[in-house]
């Protein structure tokens, strides 16, 4: 009997396999750029079959847009824990550019 490999082993779970493929897409666009980037090395990153990732994002296209807005979205949930409500505006906007810079 032949070994089964990693995409068919394991078993199927959407939000991992969506989150893997978004992990291993952020890795891939900052690497190799959207033009640069294979969705074959995606799909290899990510452990999943290719064909899966276009069931999910249709596109690379897509897939940057779904990466840059999981980005996005993380960005924004760090500024909410800064409570820039709480402090000075002059301190906020410290705090703001330095959260944005590193």
């Amino acid at each position: 009997m032949a070994k089964a490999n990693a995409t068919e082993s394991r078993p199927r779970d959407a939000d991992r396999s969506q989150k893997d493929i978004l992990d291993a897409a952020l890795a891939e666009f900052a690497e190799f750029g959207l033009g640069g980037a294979r969705m074959d090395r995606i799909a290899e990153r990510a452990g999943v079959n290719k064909r899966l990732i276009y069931y999910y994002f249709a596109s690379k296209e897509s897939l940057f847009l779904a990466v840059l807005e999981r980005a996005y979205e993380g960005i924004r949930g760090e500024e909410q824990q800064l409570n820039l409500t709480q402090v000075e505006p002059v301190e906020g906007l410290r705090r703001l550019i330095a959260l944005n810079w590193n």
